[in-house]
């Protein structure tokens, strides 16, 4: 079983009140069943194409949530005493991505998902305020709990779940401490904020802390499958906050979430390519990382794009945006498109 740092991360700014990340349409879906391996066969799909020459995250679609879906009836009836039953049924009506997700961390027996993250339940608008950590951490547990120390689960819908061979911890080959982006060219464009500052990156600090010269495991020491674990995981904050952005208060960090992790992404696989090129050619040369890559890339920005004209989902996103969008960090997700053949 893999060890994760579940430590989602949401900024909330109570007040009164771009897109363009990929290329293609969002009118062809990625689906498939990942198997493990080393070849450039084994993966989500045959190539990372779908046979016209377009990437997988150029043809990434997926319904969006119905948003307008209504709640009133729901809300009336709330009760603190069956807090879970209503996150399902919300769920159910706004995203059903979501539902699945934590009915499946429901299943993980370290814990239980709702129980552990929910910090108050005392009405139902207070719940839905929380139901992007809700669905956020029980998506780890689902992924956890379908992973296995030679490999890593994604699950991504209920019908879209990649399972890519290990890339996990410091010390193996095929992966390197995620806490080592830190010390790349990139890292002072908004450095950590160890703990305060403006205009600083607040993920550092839960993300990619510890040393992984030292003895301790920390979890800046996990690898390139818990970098990919965390993106897939923000995206799904950002699809629960576009579903339920009407009953929130303020503004929240749902687009900083993915796009800091889109902005690792880019950053680990240049470190890996400059300084691990065994890394790099292992995540490059096996079709299931690259799916990975790109179904996260594709379906990050599907939803970037959807909420680009809701100011409650971003605090810094624009300044986060301008970092990912550095011309020489998106070579490293079209060099992962052409290492798939679709370029």
């Amino acid at each position: 079983m893999r060890r994760y740092a579940l430590s989602f991360i949401t900024l909330t700014l109570v007040t009164a009140c771009a897109s363009g990340g990929r290329s293609g349409n969002h009118d062809a879906s990625s689906a498939g069943d990942a198997e493990s391996g080393d070849d450039a066969s084994d993966g989500l799909t045959d190539g990372s194409t779908d046979g016209t020459g377009t990437c997988v995250d150029e043809t990434y679609a997926e319904a969006l949530p119905p948003k307008d879906a209504p709640l009133t009836d729901l809300l009336a009836d709330y009760s603190s005493a069956a807090a879970s039953d209503f996150i399902l049924e919300v769920l159910e009506r706004r995203y059903p991505i979501g539902k699945h997700l934590v009915e499946g961390g429901l299943e993980y027996e370290a814990h239980d998902c709702i129980e552990k993250f929910l910090r108050t339940k005392t009405t139902g608008k207070a719940v839905i305020g929380q139901l992007s950590t809700i669905v956020h951490e029980c998506g780890h547990s689902f992924d956890v709990d379908q992973s296995s120390f030679s490999g890593a689960t994604y699950v991504i819908r209920d019908d879209l779940r990649l399972e890519c061979p290990g890339a996990s911890f410091a010390g193996q080959d095929a992966s390197f401490a995620r806490s080592l982006i830190k010390a790349d060219p990139y890292a002072g464009e908004r450095p950590p904020c160890n703990g305060g500052g403006s205009g600083c990156d607040i993920y550092a600090d839960p993300y990619l802390d510890g040393d992984p010269e030292n003895a301790q495991f920390e979890a800046g020491d996990q690898g390139f499958d818990t970098v990919i674990e965390e993106a897939v995981q923000y995206v799904n904050s950002l699809a629960t906050g576009y579903a339920f952005s009407d009953h929130y208060q303020g503004m929240v960090s749902e687009r900083d979430g993915i796009l800091t992790f889109l902005w690792y992404m880019e950053r680990y696989l240049r470190l890996a390519r400059t300084d691990h090129p065994d890394v790099h050619a292992f995540l490059l040369g096996n079709a299931c990382w690259r799916d990975a890559i790109l179904t996260v890339w594709g379906r990050a920005w599907l939803y970037l794009d959807a909420t680009a004209d809701d100011p409650s989902l971003g605090i810094h996103d624009d300044a986060i945006m301008k970092l990912v969008k550095t011309p020489e960090l998106l070579d490293e997700i079209e060099a992962v498109r052409v290492a798939s053949g679709c370029r």
